[in-house]
């Protein structure tokens, strides 16, 4: 009974939850589920995401379904790991491709350290590992690329297209990546850093340009997630050793991320990483991120979906993607709970000193 509640809320609920496509819509409540018919690791990880799902919606049962949640998940990564292990053969590229999409969701809703940024940050407590997750999802497709675009979840692939239909952006959100283009060239220190950050900028404007000018066949979640996939690898080490540099762009990226902010699994990530980020940094730099910081912490949103006149409110798996996962089985059950039920750092961010950011106001964007 409990399986059947959980398949009957992903069916019903959850799948509408992953995407704003319609398209989308009807591949995770139709297609996906017929796949994990065939695939025990699949069927437990959409499991997982409907009990961690339903645990945000019903309070008064929130343990119990973060109970379930970790179960299932715990089965399905083992079983998922086993499968990886082995080649990946065809009718395995389309279950592939689903399981690792649900891992990032589920990665994305479990708790988040207290000093995270959602990037290799392993200490017994959480998984909230986000970066290599999304890299891993790309490592995944390109591994299995001509399968799952001649298979049946080939409608979830018209992102990776990389043509937009128009280079537009509101004229604040272009002021400030020309600021950002500027702090990059003025950044002292070895050519392969000053590069890396170079391209993690330009890649930054290619997100919000391909957001900026979606169309309706398009998903906002994928194409917010491009970023984490072509940023280089140089830049990724940046951000482990929290360089201030890197730290600047990844907070300019928040203001995506808190685009996405409605979307229950993604809810509270940009101000828990953007409060961190600020919390990292020497005073004397955070006037680089003060306009992302007042963007999401005063509640903006300068990404417009599509619309600029209507803006919205409100070959082989990479190691990473192998090393995210192996973390995330490491997780005790206790411990999951236990960091749930504290107060959230988003919460926290929330009762920062309002004095701080009133005294800044939205001086950059205005």
């Amino acid at each position: 009974m409990e399986d059947l509640e959980m398949f009957h809320h992903f069916i019903t609920v959850t799948c509408t939850t992953l995407s704003d496509r319609a398209e989308s819509h009807r591949l995770w409540r139709e297609v996906v589920p017929q796949l994990a018919f065939e695939h025990e690791f699949l069927m437990r990880g959409i499991l997982a995401i409907s009990a961690l799902h339903l645990s945000t919606l019903r309070h008064d049962r929130h343990d119990y379904y973060l109970n379930l949640a970790v179960r299932q998940q715990d089965s399905a990564l083992s079983q998922f790991r086993a499968a990886m292990a082995t080649e990946m053969y065809e009718s395995k590229g389309d279950a592939f491709f689903a399981m690792s999409t649900v891992i990032v969701v589920y990665g994305f809703e479990s708790p988040k350290a207290a000093d995270s940024l959602g990037m290799f940050n392993y200490n017994g407590e959480d998984s909230d590992e986000w970066l290599p997750l999304i890299r891993g999802v790309n490592s995944v497709i390109q591994s299995v690329w001509m399968t799952i675009k001649g298979g049946r979840l080939n409608g979830l692939l018209h992102d990776f297209n990389d043509s937009p239909n128009g280079t537009d952006l509101p004229p604040i959100l272009s002021e400030q990546l020309e600021y950002l283009d500027r702090y990059c060239d003025a950044l002292d220190g070895c050519e392969e850093d000053i590069q890396a950050c170079k391209d993690a900028a330009y890649h930054l404007r290619k997100c919000f340009i391909r957001i900026n000018n979606k169309t309706a066949y398009e998903c906002e979640v994928s194409l917010a997630f491009l970023w984490p996939v072509y940023i280089p690898q140089h830049y990724v080490q940046m951000l482990h050793k929290k360089r201030p540099e890197a730290l600047i762009i990844l907070s300019h990226y928040c203001v995506t991320l808190y685009h996405l902010d409605r979307y229950w699994w993604l809810n509270g990530w940009a101000q828990h990483i953007i409060h961190n980020i600020r919390q990292e940094l020497h005073p004397e730099l955070h006037y680089w991120i003060q306009w992302p910081m007042n963007t999401v912490h005063l509640r903006t949103n300068f990404v417009t979906n599509g619309d600029l006149d209507n803006p919205i409110q409100g070959t082989r798996v990479s190691s990473d993607f192998d090393i995210a996962i192996d973390r995330q089985l490491a997780i005790p059950k206790r411990e999951i709970l236990d960091v749930q039920n504290n107060d959230s750092p988003s919460s926290k961010f929330d009762n920062l000193n309002e004095g701080e950011f009133a005294k800044q106001t939205l001086a950059l964007a205005s």
